[in-house]
């Protein structure tokens, strides 16, 4: 079974919190907190948790994201796949690495 954890982005202090479900704090709590990312449940060349918002490389720096249209996480218009990818940074503290 995977594992459900979240990663949330705090925009009071610009810093970012895990958590998962099993925590004292309830998911409304969470929430309160800022941007919600949750762990895809797969883990980069590096062994590093791939979570929503993470910018891979691929040549040039793309979004992991929720696809509801193939109800997959991808990147770009790839599905994910943890051999190939390596986390590079984050939406919320590296914007400037997406592509253009």
């Amino acid at each position: 079974m995977r594992e459900i954890k979240f990663r949330v982005w705090d925009d009071r202090d610009n810093s970012m919190w895990k958590f998962d479900l099993l925590e004292t704090r309830t998911l409304g709590d969470i929430i309160a907190l800022g941007f919600v990312m949750q762990y895809t449940g797969l883990k980069d060349k590096r062994q590093k948790e791939i979570c929503e918002g993470d910018i891979v490389d691929l040549g040039d720096g793309a979004e992991v994201k929720w696809s509801q249209e193939t109800g997959a996480w991808i990147v770009g218009d790839w599905l994910l796949c943890k051999k190939i990818v390596e986390i590079i940074g984050n939406v919320y503290e590296n914007p400037e690495l997406l592509e253009k």
